[in-house]
């Protein structure tokens, strides 16, 4: 496997990935996190959490809070193809739109 470094969000300026597809993501707790490519799922995850999804450029693409059920899924749809940074309960990672 890679080399893991992690960075406050707000500190980066610009992120390179190799081998990316579209079906590629890193997730840290996979029992929380589910992706098929148009909707990303977040379940057992603290009510009122903000999750925000950036753009690769550092943007803010998509903000949600989690739900009274600590459940909520993200319609991925009118994103533009490309990579994308999801952060949430301080955990941190990449996935790509198809």
């Amino acid at each position: 496997m890679g080399t893991s470094v992690e960075h406050e969000i707000g500190n980066v300026r610009r992120i390179y990935y190799k081998d990316v597809s579209a079906s590629s993501i890193a997730i840290h707790n996979v029992n929380m996190v589910s992706y098929d490519g148009f909707t990303l799922t977040i379940a057992n995850a603290e009510i009122g959490t903000e999750v925000i999804i950036y753009s690769i450029d550092g943007k803010i693409a998509m903000k949600e809070i989690i739900g009274t059920i600590g459940t909520v899924t993200l319609q991925l749809g009118k994103l533009q193809r490309g990579i994308y940074i999801v952060k949430f309960n301080g955990q941190t990672f990449k996935f790509s739109t198809i």
